[in-house]
């Protein structure tokens, strides 16, 4: 499985440090109980590739900030018996939070950044109550407001 982010070439360095480092919570809080990977799932099993960086259109907000993240890789219930469509669900709502909780962490408060997450998986399941079928466990793109308080050094 690959994870990766999507963010603006000008993000604040703090959230891209944490983007980086996000492996371990991954597991911890994602892969191991929802998605039932062993403890010591392997680095090729599962890795964080480097974030991918765009530009910021000019029509965006200097306070406002994107994060896209892609879960990729990840194989269905026909293949992984002790998964079910559920534990996709789950998976899906565990990362937006860890996701969710990073950028309110790492983004200084009164800027506020669009997170979209997507888990891509390797057959279709069922997305909705008319069972309509799709590889795609995705949310709705949503404004996260950043937490974090920036403090300046005073100089003497």
């Amino acid at each position: 499985m690959k994870l990766k982010a999507v963010l603006f070439d000008n993000t604040p360095s703090a959230l891209v440090a944490a983007l980086e480092k996000i492996r371990p919570d991954v597991m911890g809080e994602v892969l191991v109980p929802h998605l039932k990977v062993p403890q010591d799932f392997g680095p090729a099993e599962f890795y964080v590739q480097r974030s991918d960086m765009v530009f910021k259109d000019e029509a965006v907000g200097e306070r406002d900030w994107m994060c896209e993240v892609r879960l990729t890789g990840v194989s269905g219930p026909q293949t992984n018996f002790k998964r079910s469509v559920a534990d996709f669900w789950n998976a899906g709502k565990a990362l937006t939070a860890l996701y969710k909780r990073k950028i309110q962490e790492c983004i200084p408060s009164g800027q506020r950044t669009q997170l979209f997450v997507v888990i891509m998986v390797d057959e279709p399941l069922p997305i909705d109550a008319t069972r309509k079928l799709s590889p795609l466990i995705e949310g709705v793109p949503e404004w996260v407001m950043g937490e974090c308080v920036v403090t300046t050094k005073k100089r003497n």
